[in-house]
């Protein structure tokens, strides 16, 4: 249940992305693809060396990538009261007056960073958000299940009772029609 195909999940994520097989931002798009790159490669380095040498991931994965399937790190209620209460991390160094070059080189790395790991949550989101539909689904499906059994018991209980009526019915019926 803690796994998912990255193929469903990723034609999900394009289906919401896209209006009339139109692109609605490609910065988001962009976004989402530096972010899967992200999540491949920090699967890769976590899994190779124990952990992430990258000072700028600060923030906790909740999956990673086996081949074409994403992993849930933890448990799915864990990571759902992580992600209600996680905000992404702010950009490590944002330009403190006018006179900074807003658009010089470390600038643009930054907000590219920034893309990427707001990509790269929205991705986790999106996993997260179809492991757990999956969950609950299944968790209705058992407590209809559940229900079910109960009215098939009640309606045996129900059957056996009317067939034990109808049984000292039929034996009165037998006593009366001996004693006449």
């Amino acid at each position: 249940m803690s796994r998912e195909k990255s193929d469903s999940i990723l034609k999900t994520i394009v289906k919401q992305f896209f209006i009339d097989k139109e692109v609605t931002s490609t910065l988001v798009m962009d976004s989402l693809h530096s972010g899967l790159k992200a999540l491949e490669d920090e699967t890769k380095t976590y899994k190779g060396k124990g952990k992430c040498d990258d000072e700028e991931v600060a923030i906790t994965p909740f999956v990673q990538m086996e081949g074409d399937t994403f992993v849930l790190v933890d448990d799915v209620l864990l990571l759902l009261e992580r992600a209600a209460i996680e905000q992404p991390s702010p950009p490590k160094h944002v330009p403190q007056n006018a006179t900074e070059d807003v658009f010089g080189k470390e600038s643009c790395e930054r907000d590219e960073r920034r893309l990427t790991e707001l990509g790269r949550r929205l991705i986790e989101i999106f996993v997260l958000a179809n492991i757990f539909g999956k969950i609950e689904g299944a968790y209705e499906e058992a407590q209809s299940l559940k229900r079910q059994e109960e009215l098939i018991r009640e309606e045996e209980a129900w059957m056996a009772e009317t067939e034990q009526k109808a049984k000292r019915a039929s034996e009165k019926e037998k006593k009366s029609k001996k004693k006449h």
